[in-house]
């Protein structure tokens, strides 16, 4: 994961970082900046994940309208499946982004200007900074 991805994904978790803030942070709190870190990424595969499962099922949606009437039953047990999993997928990443957002009221609580809190949530798109 690199620094624009940890952005956008702490950002979707409705925080806005100050990098020279966080990487001082760091410095005296590494643990708890390592589990933000973890639980960013976590987030972030959960995402991937549940973007994946949204293309399959699209595709496979898109076979069985191209399909004639009697080859359909494979493809519509084929799409339960995957609709099955991208409600799992959607599961974890609401935990995921659970952790995340616990992980970065952590830190937002041991430096207020490392993570701020944006009372609006996430709106448009975050701000490029770099680190």
């Amino acid at each position: 994961m690199d620094f624009a991805a940890l952005r956008n994904v702490t950002w979707r978790a409705g925080f806005h970082i100050d990098w020279q803030a966080l990487l001082h942070l760091s410095a005296r709190y590494p643990e708890p900046v390592q589990d933000w870190i973890a639980a960013a990424g976590e987030y972030a595969a959960a995402e991937t994940g549940r973007q994946l499962l949204i293309a399959t099922a699209t595709g496979l949606r898109d076979q069985i309208a191209a399909s004639p009437t009697t080859h359909l039953s494979p493809y519509v047990d084929q799409l339960a499946g995957v609709c099955d999993l991208l409600t799992q997928a959607e599961q974890a990443r609401d935990g995921a982004m659970g952790q995340l957002s616990t992980a970065c009221h952590h830190l937002a609580a041991l430096d207020r200007t490392a993570l701020q809190a944006d009372p609006d949530g996430p709106a448009g798109t975050p701000t490029p900074t770099r680190p």
